[in-house]
């Protein structure tokens, strides 16, 4: 009979308490949520950056191998299109040894995707898909002795071409609220958005000159 139960204030301090901590935790629970989904977007541009770049590293290295001579001392150049937002390179296609006429392999970006373009001989060429979420996609062009070419190079200051810096900037495909972000792409365009940004680059030498 001595037992007593809990009173009213006692009740709402109780209520008061439960209520912070499962507010606290509600909004540290969302907090994570907004980095798991940030950090999870930021992973898969990387990879399609780091991938991108791997691809194109790849056939840069085998620009204008050809080991049986190609019979046209036309196709030297290994680099056949040098331009800022692009370039197209001689290539063995069809694994003939020769890089004959119409066979080159070439990179662009467009909307916010990149492609290589695989030319099958003259008049025909396939176009795949290599990335997605590509904001920018950049050559620079560098002679012998390191100095940079002015773009687009002329054909004929192709066959002077000796490196190729190629540079990729990956983008968040959605923006996020609570961040902002500003800036200049390496062209000189600027972006102005809630779209985290990846950077990459890197400096290829040719292998076949």
């Amino acid at each position: 009979m001595n037992n007593k139960g809990l009173t009213i204030i006692e009740l709402l301090v109780t209520l008061v308490i439960s209520s912070l901590i499962i507010t606290a935790a509600i909004a540290f629970h969302l907090a994570n949520q907004r980095i798991f989904v940030k950090e999870k977007a930021l992973i898969e541009v990387r990879s399609n950056v780091r991938g991108a770049l791997d691809i194109i590293i790849s056939d840069l290295r085998l620009a204008g191998y050809n080991p049986k001579q190609a019979p046209a001392p036309e196709f030297d150049p290994a680099i056949r299109v040098a331009r800022d937002d692009r370039a197209f390179m001689r290539a063995d296609t069809d694994s003939s040894e020769v890089c004959e006429e119409g066979e080159e392999i070439g990179y662009h970006a467009s909307g916010d995707n990149l492609y290589r373009y695989v030319t099958l001989g003259i008049g025909g060429f396939d176009t795949l898909l290599v990335a997605e979420s590509i904001d920018y996609l950049g050559f620079r062009y560098f002679d012998a002795n390191g100095d940079t070419l002015i773009t687009p190079v002329a054909a004929d200051s192709l066959e002077n071409i000796r490196a190729v810096k190629i540079i990729i900037i990956g983008k968040t495909p959605r923006e996020f609220s609570n961040y902002h972000e500003s800036g200049n792409y390496p062209d000189g365009t600027p972006y102005d958005d809630r779209c985290y940004r990846c950077w990459d680059s890197t400096y290829v030498k040719l292998r076949n000159r």
